[in-house]
């Protein structure tokens, strides 16, 4: 939507009557912003403004996003330990977990943060238990 007000295909008139469409049951303050935007031939960077608006209050918020790899599909009760287990450890008031499954990694679970991953599978330890005995 942003390249269509920003860009030349649509008359002005047929992009104000587009935007005031889209923002009709917003609140005034999104009005406000989005029609700045627009004003200021800024459109094209809603998406990253949004972005970092929700980092920002994601941090205010010690909320965490996080996606859990496991062997299997996680029913919804071991997703929701993984993810309170996981914000004791990250010290988030929560976490929002997205689910990866991938039998490669044979059993337990990597959760993977802000650059930072937390290996438990069967694959590292085996990975591990093999350089340890090639050492030894």
């Amino acid at each position: 939507m942003a390249e269509v007000l920003s860009g030349l295909l649509l008359p002005v008139d047929q992009k104000q009557t587009t935007l005031s469409t889209l923002t009709d049951h917003a609140s005034e303050y999104i009005k406000n912003f989005i029609q700045m935007l627009y004003d200021y031939g800024r459109m094209s960077n809603l998406v990253g403004i949004v972005d970092a608006f929700e980092a920002r209050f994601d941090e205010s918020r010690k909320i965490v996003h996080a996606e859990v790899t496991s062997a299997v599909k996680l029913s919804d009760e071991q997703a929701d330990a993984i993810a309170k287990a996981f914000a004791k450890r990250v010290g988030a008031n929560q976490v929002v977990l997205s689910r990866k499954v991938d039998e490669a990694i044979i059993g337990g679970v990597i959760v993977k943060s802000n650059n930072q991953t937390f290996d438990g599978s069967v694959a590292l330890q085996l990975t591990n238990l093999r350089r340890a005995l090639i050492n030894n």
